[in-house]
């Protein structure tokens, strides 16, 4: 406060620069952080704040008749235009501002007398939300190329890295000390991002050394220079730019002429390319790749974010995004301090570097509008606190810088702060991770646009009051309270209500699609707590990061939803999705911490059918292991085993048999829905599907050769049952599905098999007619008197036990 002379001044004119009304009259009020203005003549109290630290330039104007001028230029591109009636009060003003808008000591800034009045617990785990590291992890590092090293703890190799370092594993402690004396600072190569979808090295890297590299000191590579301005360009450009913004009533052509001369869109096209070119490299060649320029720590940091944002879904999510701008920006030292101007110091190490990324992110934005997560006014929030102060994130000039300032203890992190308005960041258009895997921005000079939101933002008139974002946000945020009070309603009546759909169903033949549907309705919502918790653990999943995986799961807060339904397609628990994509190594880690072995996903499936389905044997034994159910969901139509031998998939089949599969299970249809394909069996299935294998396995296992439903009450409501023998003779089913039948005891003689009525080939027939004219040798009836024995005692592998000589036991298992 000791820089305030004169705290409120009366009588002060706001004025509009876009419109022809009369001036608001109001009271300017300087608090220690902010300048308020209050408009006295708006019929609603009407205020507008302005952070000290926002200001970049205050100018006193000459003196007009109407008073003196004040015209404040803010780094978040807002323009305020004052008049004040006496000169004095102007002046005071003025000098207060300039000396409040540029602190002298880091101690001055705002995020030190900041305090939100949260307990010092939860300011320490505000720091720990975001972690360099467990990022590092969830691509996979270490691994047999690279490994997270603390070489850089008491800043020995570089002042201005963070003291972990991610480096090839093959260099040792005094190869890394050594190559950081040929760098400028220090500042080695580093990795940025593995991208291990190739299974290949391929990486982006950062680095730095003043200058340019001399190609003839590396062996098999090939040098790209691309064209990105230094800093003093890119300063020039963005106030030539502003210049045209700020021009009252421009024509159209004085402002595309305008923009086109800033030369603004050309840079931000320039960094663009960069990290297109990047993320190709790495894509579509497996390359390695090394990004340089003077210092590392502008330039190379937006290459690097961009690219990452092209290459990986997971930065495009609201908690991604801030884990690259903490990796890329503030743990490799971008000069934050310097750069956005937070101290007194040179004004020529002032730069829009990092308003360059914001703004390419939201290039990229507009050409895919639903890749994510995040909205534009989140990009604006985080642009906002790089200049105010507000926090400790953006403040010094690097690691150490915050070190020695004590900003983990002194400060609060931004990332909670966003956190706790996530429903207004919201993208409503948001794909999730399964729609755009890789981004492929089209880089013509005509696919980019100007960003009125954020260099108009302030400006009344400049663009409508409610755009499209904010109605589709507010139908959201209105359609979820409807959602609760539906959600409410129908707990009421639940029971009745499924009973209610159950009889009208019934009356009108429910198909088999009906039921799951039902079912798939009375699955009960899920709440937005924990989303990213979930989110993080798909994604861990998704990639097999098992290490990463169960580094999260010894957390409480991710372990409690390690049975949460969320994700892509589907919904499930991240055990289903591990299933589904075969990550038996996440499948363990996941049963290991506590996973419901057979929690259903919303179309009443377990892990183990969806493993099955997806032909994953490794998981399928995983799962069985860990005590999975072989019969599946009662709650759903088909089971493991009908779709084992759809498939035809003989190991899978076998495994679950002999994990107690029943062998002669049926689809889960009610009585009434009852015919001959509803009632399909796995025989039948594996029969007309022509697998053999699995057929011979079926039976060996104690499949009824007879009929393909052995439910008595299906049977009597079916007009006209089917044996399975004459559905292998209608199907054409070859003439070893009938030799098989007739071998484990197909009765045939049932009615259903008129062999005048059939038309199959000749030796099926022969086999048939041969089989009612001859009766079965005493040792085929010894076969079958010995297995229905062993059927019956519900154990039919015990013949292995059977002391007997070895081709008699291979009679008795049918082998030749």
């Amino acid at each position: 406060m000791e820089h305030i002379t004169t705290p409120k001044v009366e009588n002060v004119k706001l004025l509009d620069r876009y419109t022809n009304r009369k001036p608001a009259n109001g009271t300017l009020y300087l608090t220690a952080t902010h300048l308020i203005y209050v408009d006295a003549s708006a019929e609603v109290r009407k205020e507008t704040w302005i952070l000290h630290h926002h200001i970049a330039t205050v100018e006193k104007l000459p003196l007009t008749a109407s008073g003196c001028p004040l015209l404040i230029h803010c780094k978040n591109f807002r323009v305020a235009h004052f008049i004040i009636g006496h000169e004095r009060d102007c002046h005071e003003v003025y000098t207060s501002l300039l000396k409040l808008s540029q602190p002298v000591k880091p101690e001055e800034l705002y995020a030190f007398s900041y305090n939100p009045k949260m307990p010092k617990e939860n300011r320490e785990m505000g720091w720990k939300l975001i972690d360099v590291k467990v990022d590092y992890q969830r691509m996979g590092i270490p691994n047999d190329y690279w490994e997270i090293t603390d070489f850089n703890k008491d800043y020995e190799v570089c002042s201005t890295y963070s003291p972990d370092l991610v480096v090839p594993k093959a260099a040792t402690r005094a190869t890394v000390l050594g190559s950081s004396k040929f760098r400028s600072r220090g500042r080695i190569p580093a990795l940025s991002y593995f991208y291990k979808e190739n299974n290949l090295n391929a990486m982006a890297n950062r680095a730095a050394g003043k200058g340019y590299e001399n190609v003839d000191n590396y062996d098999n590579i090939r040098f790209k220079f691309i064209g990105i301005e230094n800093i003093h360009v890119m300063r020039s450009s963005l106030q030539k730019l502003l210049e045209v913004c700020e021009t009252k009533s421009p024509s159209m052509s004085d402002f595309l002429t305008g923009l086109e001369n800033s030369g603004w869109l050309r840079h931000i096209k320039a960094v663009m390319d960069a990290g297109v070119f990047l993320a190709k490299a790495v894509k579509d060649e497996g390359a390695t790749v090394l990004v340089h320029c003077s210092d590392g720590w502008d330039r190379t940091a937006q290459v690097c974010s961009v690219a990452s944002l092209l290459l990986d879904p997971f930065y495009r999510t609201f908690k991604g995004f801030m884990v690259l701008i903490e990796k890329e920006w503030i743990a490799m030292g971008h000069k934050f301090s310097h750069r956005c101007g937070h101290l007194e110091g040179d004004p020529k190490e002032v730069s829009p570097v990092f308003t360059q990324f914001i703004e390419c992110t939201w290039q990229l934005m507009q050409q895919f509008p639903c890749a994510f997560d995040f909205n534009e006014r989140c990009l604006l929030e985080i642009h906002d606190h790089v200049y105010s102060c507000q926090f400790g994130n953006f403040l010094g000039t690097c690691h150490k810088d915050r070190e020695d300032m004590k900003i983990l203890e002194k400060t609060h992190s931004l990332w909670p702060f966003l956190l706790q308005k996530k429903q207004e960041f919201r993208n409503p258009l948001y794909k999730g991770f399964a729609a755009y895997k890789e981004l492929r921005p089209n880089t013509l000079p005509f696919s980019f646009q100007f960003w009125c939101g954020m260099y108009n933002r302030f400006d009344k008139g400049m663009h409508p009051k409610q755009c499209v974002l904010d109605h589709l946000l507010g139908c959201i945020s209105q359609k979820v309270e409807l959602e609760g009070v539906a959600t409410d309603l129908e707990n009421l009546s639940s029971i009745a209500q499924f009973m209610m759909k159950i009889t009208l169903k019934r009356q009108a033949k429910m198909s088999l699609v009906d039921i799951t549907k039902i079912f798939s309705m009375l699955q009960p919502s899920e709440d937005e707590e924990g989303d990213e918790e979930r989110q993080e653990l798909n994604l861990a999943v998704s990639q097999d990061n098992y290490r990463l995986l169960d580094e999260l799961l010894r957390q409480e807060r991710y372990r409690r939803f390690i049975n949460s339904r969320s994700g892509w397609g589907v919904p499930g628990t991240p055990l289903r999705l591990a299933a589904s994509k075969g990550h038996v190594r996440c499948v363990k880690v996941l049963l290991a911490h506590g996973a419901e072995v057979d929690s259903l996903d919303v179309k009443a499936q377990t892990p183990l059918f969806t493993a099955v389905n997806n032909g994953h044997l490794n998981c399928v034994i995983a799962l069985l292991e860990a005590g999975a159910s072989p019969s599946g969901s009662i709650h759903n139509n088909c089971t493991p085993l009908l779709t084992a031998a759809r498939e035809g998939d003989i190991d899978i089949l076998q495994e679950l048999l002999e994990h107690g599969a029943e062998a002669n299970v049926k689809a889960r249809v009610p009585e009434w829905a009852a015919n001959s394909v509803a009632c399909s069996g796995p025989l039948y299935l594996s029969a007309v599907y022509g697998h053999l294998e699995c057929f011979k396995m079926l039976l060996l296992h104690g499949a009824d050769p007879n009929y393909n439903c052995t439910d008595e009450k299906m049977i009597t409501r079916i007009k006209h049952p089917k044996s399975l023998l004459e559905i292998c003779l209608r199907h054409g089913c070859g003439a070893e599905f009938v030799k098989l039948l007739i071998d484990f005891g197909a009765n045939v003689y049932l009615p259903g098999i008129v062999l005048d009525k059939i038309s199959v080939n000749s030796e099926m027939l022969d086999l048939l007619a041969r089989e009612r004219a001859v009766p079965k040798s005493l040792m085929s009836q010894c076969r079958l008197a010995i297995r229905k024995f062993l059927k019956l005692a519900n154990r039919p592998f015990a013949v292995d036990q059977l002391d007997i000589p070895l081709s008699l036991l291979n009679y008795l298992k049918h082998r030749s």
